[in-house]
């Protein structure tokens, strides 16, 4: 990351002492074989033209290309600290202001010229423009922090800091509640019972046919052999008649 474009061309990286020892070359067969694999075509091609077979080889071709801590890399980082998307949804601004931390730390890890903290409280307030419209509340307790810790008048690293985490702490605070609203708000709901599988009570026993034979083409209960029995006894539908379902349970009783 500190060397320059020329320097990086011509950089050829070598391995320590300590990491030549034989103990380390299964893991340096291993970790060549996963690293292959994981490259693009493009990449992994250029790696074979160069013969930098090895896994600090293939490290080095791959910061070589994509070039982290690169002017594109600080220019991304600049682009999502002053100007990052606006979040119409709590949980859409919790995910937009957690990448926005990050970048800010990242910025900090590469050494970047991180921009004025008023370009930062913009970002900011641009993140948080359609939210606060939305939730009277959230901007009351945000303006009282504005004003505490004064990121309006004389802002600092620090401040703008502290107001990120406040801001993160207040939305996810902010998604709990609606998350447990929705909860109330849904009705539990009961399952359908199958009307094929359960008697109709509609259904009566024909004119001229004793019970004992109607009854006989029901199906069985499966509950009269357990050791509980049929709780419903004369009112179940399904079985044979309840006294022969009542003398096999009292001879299974006995």
């Amino acid at each position: 990351m500190t060397l320059t474009p020329i320097q990086r061309l011509s950089h050829s990286p070598e391995l320590t002492d300590h990491l030549k020892q034989k103990k380390w070359m299964r893991l340096e067969k291993r970790a060549t074989s996963l690293l292959m694999a994981a490259l693009p075509e493009m990449l992994r091609e250029e790696v074979v033209s160069a013969k930098a077979v090895s896994a600090v080889g293939i490290l080095s071709r791959a910061m070589l290309l994509y070039q982290p801590g690169g002017l594109g890399d600080r220019g991304a980082i600049l682009q999502a600290l002053e100007s990052p998307v606006q979040s119409s949804t709590v949980s859409m601004a919790i995910v937009q202001l957690r990448k926005w931390i990050r970048w800010k730390r990242r910025a900090l890890e590469m050494n970047a010229s991180i921009p004025d903290s008023s370009i930062l409280m913009r970002g900011l307030s641009r993140l948080m423009k359609k939210l606060v419209t939305l939730y009277p509340d959230l901007n009351f307790r945000l303006s009282l922090v504005r004003n505490a810790l004064l990121v309006d008048t004389v802002p600092t690293f620090e401040s703008v800091t502290k107001y990120s985490e406040h801001l993160l702490a207040e939305l996810e605070q902010l998604g709990q509640h609606a998350k447990r609203n929705e909860s109330a708000d849904v009705q539990p709901k009961l399952k359908k019972l199958e009307e094929s599988n359960h008697y109709d009570d509609k259904q009566q026993r024909p004119k001229g046919k004793p019970q004992e034979e109607f009854e006989s083409k029901k199906k069985p209960c499966r509950f009269f052999l357990s050791e509980g029995g049929c709780k419903r006894g004369r009112a179940c539908p399904y079985g044979t008649s309840f006294g022969w379902r009542k003398a096999l349970l009292d001879l299974w009783q006995s």
